[in-house]
């Protein structure tokens, strides 16, 4: 993990807000004091009953869409007058709050998804006239993003995608089928990666599509077991022609691309995951506290506070994996790791902390008006999203020169 060892050691001159030359450490130092109450955070924290009040999916004229994009969420993301590292840990910080006060865990992936897929893909490698025509309207709410990556065939094995771009011209035109595209039906731009020439790394390429282009097609939501305000479905492109200038990145540098955003995805969503299991954790202590069985509160009984132990435990190491990952993302060293690391123990922390909250609940834990099953189901995608846990394994021993 990212010790503070590697810093001048801290004393009374240096506190949180000191700056100093080396790239990062600023940030390094706002995690280890935990600056999660910025104002972007506190915004955050103020709306807490908007968040939670409907369950209607996210669209535009939306007010839970529209609250969020006021507080400034979306504009820190795309706000170049801010180093990278210092956007990128305010976005964390907030994704964390964001998750805590929302128990629509459907509604947070959404707004990951525009994050990352849409708003960080185009503001770190879009041209300055494409950033300057579509961020606007992204970063103010009054559209959404999404990205367009696995295929039926071509899931975990991203480089098996059939998508097709061919230039022609001015333009390029894409052919294929896209399916788990997260917020797809109800995207007003997509992310589409597509492959251009021969194989590898280096033969695919990102563009951005607008709905209303001729040839995109774009299904309805198919219903999920958990994240039900999650809209995912697939699309069809059939001769879409996508003009040069909506190229994300140059041609070629799609794998660049969607390496950074799954990234980011992962920093976000998984965030967002740990600001829930705070909730989680809270709500059964309180509970243990209160509940009464042999004339005594169930916390009392070993069983019950060793749960809350461990849910407790899962909580804090997962919050340190995404911050240790962000800190060393923040001194640009290679995080393909670290990120592997945070995603796979957030992941199955999260769902471990969601069965154990419906068990200190007893029957009660398994009604559907307490909410706990859905947090059980929501939690089973988080294994299986932004990269499989199996994959991200395999990638961790990559890494270190084990295995294919």
């Amino acid at each position: 993990s990212t010790r503070l060892s590697t810093a001048p050691s801290i004393t009374s001159s240096m506190r949180p807000g000191i700056r100093s030359t080396e790239p990062g450490l600023h940030i390094m130092l706002d995690i280890a004091f935990d600056k999660g109450d910025s104002p972007l955070a506190a915004s955050i924290g103020k709306a807490g009953q908007t968040w939670n009040s409907s369950a209607e999916p996210p669209a535009p004229d939306c007010p839970r869409w529209q609250a969020l994009s006021e507080t400034g969420l979306f504009r820190l993301a795309c706000d170049r007058d801010k180093p990278f590292a210092e956007r990128n840990i305010g976005i964390i910080h907030a994704m964390e709050r964001l998750g805590e006060e929302c128990r629509d865990g459907g509604f947070t992936f959404a707004v990951a998804t525009h994050l990352a897929s849409t708003l960080t893909a185009l503001d770190r490698f879009a041209s300055a006239e494409l950033r300057a025509e579509v961020l606007p309207d992204l970063v103010a709410g009054r559209r959404i993003g999404a990205h367009a990556i696995s295929e039926a065939e071509a899931g975990s094995d991203a480089l098996a995608m059939t998508t097709t771009a061919r230039r022609d011209g001015p333009d390029y035109v894409l052919d294929g089928d896209k399916a788990f595209v997260t917020n797809g039906p109800i995207a007003d731009v997509f992310v589409i990666y597509a492959r251009t020439a021969g194989t590898g790394a280096g033969s695919v390429s990102a563009f951005l599509v607008d709905r209303d282009t001729p040839g995109l097609t774009v299904a309805g939501a198919k219903p999920l077991v958990g994240l039900k305000t999650s809209m995912n479905g697939p699309l069809q492109l059939r001769g879409c022609r996508v003009p040069a200038s909506r190229l994300i990145g140059r041609e070629g540098a799609g794998f660049m691309v969607l390496s950074h955003v799954m990234k980011q995805e992962i920093l976000y969503s998984f965030m967002a995951n740990v600001g829930q299991m705070k909730h989680t954790l809270a709500r059964c202590v309180r509970h243990v506290r209160r509940r009464r069985q042999f004339d005594r509160p169930i916390g009392d009984f070993q069983a019950v506070s060793h749960r809350i132990a461990n849910m407790k435990m899962r909580y804090e190491i997962s919050r340190q994996c995404i911050l240790t990952a962000a800190a060393r993302q923040a001194r640009n060293k290679d995080v393909t790791s670290d990120v592997a690391i945070a995603k796979i123990y957030v992941s199955e922390a999260l769902l471990a902390n969601a069965i154990d909250a419906v068990h200190l609940h007893g029957g009660v834990g398994y009604l559907e008006e307490t909410g706990l099953g859905e947090g059980v189901a929501d939690a089973l995608a988080a294994p299986i999203y932004s990269g499989t846990n199996d994959i991200q394994r395999g990638r961790i021993a990559a890494m270190m020169g084990v295995g294919s």
